[in-house]
């Protein structure tokens, strides 16, 4: 708020009145009171974070693992990071693998996240009980729609076909002739 804002807001406003009493005083006090806190409050989250964060997680470290020095923790973690670097390897590989066994059964590829396992053994033992099982439950199936499925001949006395319609075409009208088409196309 400038200067001349400010006098505008108090000119009409009586000698002896609080200035915090005023509505609008008090709103821009504040809120510059909140800038003024909020920044402060950051700065200083800013610099515990660079500063001090640090060294209370490795303290904390330390009480954790009294026996361990930093450089052995460092070692630990690097080993365990490495180690899961060669298990997202192997399972990649295994998947590669895998992805082609299941093209040669027909199998869609998008299926290697349910049926890949730990070890080969298992994904082909996974890869076996689900081809059996589908070809188990696509036999049913096709099975039952062939059993279902119950077509009857239409029946009636009169067998309309197109050589009927050439042979008596001649002694027809158009309206008789396009009502046999009829029938003969259903």
């Amino acid at each position: 708020m400038k200067k001349s804002e400010l006098l505008k807001l108090i000119e009409n406003i009586e000698e002896d009145i609080n200035l915090t009493d005023i509505k609008e005083v008090r709103s821009w006090l504040d809120s510059e009171k909140d800038k003024h806190s909020n920044k402060a409050i950051q700065t200083a989250l800013d610099n515990f974070k660079k500063n001090d964060m640090q060294k209370l997680i490795d303290a904390e470290i330390l009480k954790r693992n009294p026996s361990k020095s930093p450089e052995q923790l460092k070692i630990e973690e690097l080993e365990s990071k490495f180690k899961e670097m060669e298990q997202a390897k192997a399972k990649a590989e295994m998947v590669a693998k895998f992805k082609d066994t299941l093209v040669e059964k027909n199998i869609p590829s998008k299926m290697i996240d349910f049926l890949l396992a730990d070890n080969e053994e298992v994904t082909n033992a996974n890869i076996s009980i689900f081809e059996e099982s589908m070809k188990t439950y696509i036999d049913k199936q096709v099975e039952s729609r062939v059993t279902d499925t119950s077509y009857t001949p239409p029946s009636g006395g009169t067998s309309t076909s197109y050589e009927d319609l050439l042979n008596g075409a001649d002694n027809m009208s158009t309206e008789q002739v396009m009502e046999m088409l009829k029938k003969i196309g259903q």
